[in-house]
Parts: C-alpha cells; sequence; structure tokens
C-alpha cells in the first residue's frame, strides 16, 4: 500500500506544505513539505496562501524527507522570514495529478469507514498522520475510543473509493 503525502484538505484546495522557522539572517524559511518528494513542493504551479495570495517560493535547498530551505520573494531578512512563520501553503486541487493505483491522497482517507476481516465497523478515520516511522490511520469509534493502524499491505487489505471503505486487519490495531 502506497500513499502520497499530503496534508489538509478543503473541497477544492490542498496544503502542500508550511513554514516551521526562520532559516538564517537573509530571509530564508524552513518549509516542512507534505509531498511525498519535498522537492515537489513547488512542482505543481503556484503555491498560495490559506487567503489565495500567491506566494512565490523556490526551494535552495532540500534538507530530510519533508524538510526544504527556501526563499519567498519580498522576504529579505530574518524578522519577515520569521513573520511567516505558520503560513500553509496551497495548491488548487485540480494542479495535482491524479493517483495511481494504490495511492492515495490524505484527504481521501479522511471520513472513510473501517471494516475489519468479518466486516464489522471499527470506526471511522480521523486523520492520517506520518512521525516519520510510516503512514498511520487515526480511528475513532462510535464510544469515541481512537485507534491507530500502521498503513500498508499487511494492515490494510483494500481501500475501496467506490464505497467509501477500507478494509483491515483488526489485530494489528493499536489503542
Amino acid at each position: 500500500m502506497t500513499t502520497i503525502i499530503t496534508a489538509q484538505a478543503s473541497s477544492s484546495r490542498i496544503c502542500l506544505g508550511e513554514i516551521v522557522a526562520a532559516q538564517g539572517l537573509k530571509g530564508w524559511v524552513r518549509v516542512k513539505t507534505f509531498t511525498e518528494d519535498p522537492a515537489d513542493l513547488v512542482a505543481y504551479g503556484p503555491l498560495m496562501t490559506e487567503s489565495s495570495l500567491d506566494f512565490p517560493l523556490k526551494i535552495m535547498q532540500v534538507k530530510s524527507d519533508s524538510l526544504v530551505i527556501a526563499t519567498v520573494v519580498g522576504c529579505a531578512d530574518r524578522n519577515a522570514s520569521e513573520a511567516l512563520v505558520g503560513t500553509k501553503l496551497y495548491v488548487n486541487r485540480d494542479q495535482l495529478p491524479p493517483p495511481v493505483e494504490d495511492e492515495f491522497y490524505y484527504h481521501e482517507l479522511i471520513n472513510k469507514r473501517v471494516l475489519d476481516e468479518e466486516n464489522q465497523l471499527v470506526g471511522t478515520v480521523r486523520a492520517v498522520e506520518n512521525y516519520g516511522a510510516g503512514d498511520f490511520l487515526e480511528i475513532i469509534d462510535d464510544q469515541r475510543e481512537v485507534y491507530t493502524l500502521p498503513f500498508n499491505k499487511d494492515t490494510v487489505s483494500r481501500v475501496d473509493q467506490e464505497t467509501g471503505v477500507i478494509h483491515i486487519n483488526r489485530s494489528f490495531l493499536l489503542n
């Protein structure tokens, strides 16, 4: 099971990154990326802010699987870059390629029903997280119990986009 990493989504926009810190004295910023390849942050067309303002950004260095150092047009010093911390960077959904078989955008998994091997309802997906050890589904049941489940071929047997159901192996649920 493969995923394309994205963060939050509204009906027409997908968050591809967030400015998390200033970098140096020249107005550069550290951006946490939610793309599978961090360099893809700027690959899908113009980025915009939550209020739909264009946000010209140039990647200067890829630091890790989810962090880049970038420059922002008009941001010339550390004070200006510190003011940008917390800014989320979006693209329109139609700027992204459609996922291929066995790939999913995170937002497509949210609110899907989760059934076990016996077709018993486990709950619904509340979030998809990745803390560095792989993707995890956060599932909430009717009693408001929250479970996590690694999102891989051993734990998730099928994701049915048409019916909105994720089929899992219950023995891997973490409480």
